[in-house]
């Protein structure tokens, strides 16, 4: 089976229907290859489109759902033979797959099978059309068609009905507009400019009719920006990782499938579109520890058993992100406020926020932009703009610390010695008093080797050096007792206590040269 076309002298090979189903003269259908644009498949009615298969792609048709299946693929050819030339041609080696195609009278492109067992041909379950959305049209310009839906055309996002009252009535083919014009049309009339132009990408489509094809793309990115710097240019497809297909005027005959297809970019003005991002949070009904730590009432449901659970938790989910995920993530702003608990009061770490990814064998950067929360970040951080896993597991410390002594860090005060909540548990662990920092609720003397054991892996976290603070797989295996004796910590930083500004989280843009520059913090000489 062979059709041909020329786009040079408009010359086809037709396959005809019949008049009517018993009667052979030539009727109104006609099917063949239009090579206009990316070659498609056509059905006519009296000369006019009819259907269409959508752009060849290779190895099937774009707008034939269920043409991947692997009966098809290889069966089907569409080549360029030179001099505007295309032929289309069936050939099925698999002599279980012999098929033929019928143009019936009424305009509907079978698939027909041979049936060995009756020894003749039975109509297969395909035909095109096969639904009001696969009438070539029907939505008119710039409109989309979805049989599953109810009414089944609607305008494309940024486009408005062409005329409402037809629309109402279920009279689509005027069509739809655009509500904003694009950047280059504002150019040409003379008006503000304004950002440039971005894409809608809508999934499984029919694309438009009458693609134009630009040779080997590199990258969906290099289509795409090839669409941008032609202000005819509407709509881009990248397909299947090589083909890119782009049109121009009035996009024509758009439909959404349930399957198959491929990605469709329409263009519009930037204020049509890049989009408002949301982050989706798992509902936690017990909001997060600080609600409960810091609050005299509530954290009577923290007994000392479910916080070294929660100290736990957030440690295996600090290991998580540092060693076993997929992309190593350095948080930057640990602290009890983002840490949500639910139900159960087990702990999740939220708020990426802040978040870092480590790329291949990174294990420290330098930033020129400290963000945190004043008593949480290292000072290495806080100083020089230096963060690694280590600045996390100093925020780790500081919330280990405030754990078991109920307090936060950020409003502790000791007046007579000007200490912070680190400043505090080292005094009390080198006088040996280190019970008087616990919180009066989890004062049990059974737990208290467990929780003595807390405060000095806390203290080995908040150390001033990086490379003195043991490693998150270090202290998850400390606190279960894996490893049984600790090494005494050396002195921690930020002893001293802090400014009032301790509360607020900061944002700081200029260049960090020296700890000179660092003005945020109340230090005494040492």
């Amino acid at each position: 089976m062979r059709f041909s076309a020329n786009a040079r002298t408009g010359n086809k090979t037709l396959l005809t229907s019949w008049r009517s189903s018993s009667d052979p003269s030539v009727g109104n259908y006609t099917a063949g290859v239009n090579p206009l644009g990316i070659a498609e498949l056509f059905i006519w009615y009296n000369g006019h489109p009819f259907w269409r298969s959508g752009p060849w792609g290779g190895k099937n048709f774009i707008g034939i759902p269920g043409m991947n299946a692997s009966v098809y693929l290889g069966g089907f050819s569409l080549e360029k033979e030179g001099d505007g030339i295309f032929t289309m041609s069936s050939i099925f080696e698999d002599p279980a797959s012999r098929l033929t195609y019928v143009l019936t009278s009424d305009g509907k492109l079978t698939e027909q099978y041979w049936d060995y067992g009756k020894g003749g041909w039975t109509y297969d379950d395909w035909e095109a059309p096969s639904t009001e959305c696969d009438i070539y049209g029907k939505c008119g310009p710039f409109g989309s068609c979805d049989a599953q839906n109810s009414p089944i055309c609607t305008c494309l996002e940024g486009f408005v009905a062409k005329n409402q009252d037809e629309w109402n009535k279920g009279i689509w083919t005027s069509g739809c507009v655009r509500v904003t014009s694009l950047q280059c049309d504002r150019i040409h009339n003379d008006t503000k400019v304004g950002k440039e132009d971005g894409f809608r990408k809508l999934e499984m489509m029919k694309v438009p009719t009458f693609a134009e094809h630009w040779l080997n793309p590199s990258s969906e990115q290099e289509c795409k920006d090839e669409c941008l710097r032609n202000c005819s240019c509407v709509a881009y497809s990248f397909y299947n990782g090589y083909f890119c297909m782009a049109w121009t005027g009035n996009l024509i005959d758009i439909q959404k499938f349930s399957e198959g297809g491929t990605d469709l970019n329409i263009r519009l003005a930037h204020t049509e579109i890049g989009e408002e991002m949301m982050l989706v949070y798992e509902y936690l009904p017990n909001k997060s520890l600080d609600a409960f730590l810091f609050d005299s009432l509530r954290k009577g449901h923290l007994d000392w058993e479910r916080r070294f659970d929660i100290i736990n938790g957030i440690c295996r989910g600090l290991l998580y992100l540092h060693r076993d995920s997929r992309l190593r993530i350095i948080h930057r702003d640990l602290k009890p406020s983002n840490i949500l608990l639910d139900h159960e009061l087990n702990p999740k770490i939220s708020d990426f926020g802040m978040a870092r990814i480590f790329c291949g064998n990174e294990d420290q950067v330098n930033t020129t932009r400290v963000v945190g929360t004043y008593g949480y970040m290292s000072p290495e951080y806080l100083m020089r703009g230096r963060f690694s896993e280590k600045s996390d597991v100093f925020s780790f410390g500081v919330l280990l610390l405030e754990i078991v002594s109920g307090r936060r860090n950020s409003s502790f005060y000791d007046n007579e010695h000007s200490l912070s909540l680190i400043g505090f548990a080292w005094k009390l662990w080198n006088e040996g008093d280190i019970t008087a920092l616990v919180d009066p609720a989890i004062s049990d003397p059974s737990f208290q080797v467990e929780i003595f054991r807390c405060i000095q892996i806390g203290l080995l976290c908040v150390q001033e050096m990086a490379k003195d603070r043991p490693a998150v797989s270090t202290i998850s295996s400390m606190l279960n007792s894996e490893i049984v004796d600790l090494p005494p910590p050396k002195k921690p930083a930020f002893v001293e206590r802090q400014s009032s500004l301790d509360t607020e989280s900061i944002t700081q843009n200029q260049k960090i040269n020296s700890i000179n520059n660092v003005t945020i913090s109340d230090l005494n000489g040492r």
